[in-house]
């Protein structure tokens, strides 16, 4: 019994130490530099538009509940290119 506990912590251990050197989800594809500043200047734009449109749509309180369905569209893009989550050259 003591033999299958040890080998029990030293599997632990093992995988412990590959997962500490492991990123998930992994990197991405690299974006070239002109694309990535485009891509960037666009999600603070639209960043921009959503909270001028948050304060327009405090006077229209039902609304307001929209808002969510056009924020998940620039954490998108802003959360790909801050972590380098983008795959193919094509989601670019």
């Amino acid at each position: 019994m003591l033999a299958s506990l040890r080998i029990a912590v030293a599997v632990l251990k093992a995988a412990e130490s590959s997962m500490s050197e492991r990123q998930v989800p992994p990197l991405g594809i690299r974006i070239p530099d002109a694309a990535r500043k485009e891509l960037e200047a666009g999600a603070q734009s639209l960043a921009r538009e959503i909270e001028s449109l948050r304060v327009a749509l405090k006077e229209k309180p039902d609304k307001l509940e929209l808002l969510p369905d056009i924020q998940i569209f620039h954490k998108a893009a802003d959360w790909a290119l801050r972590y380098d989550e983008l795959y193919r050259s094509n989601e670019a």
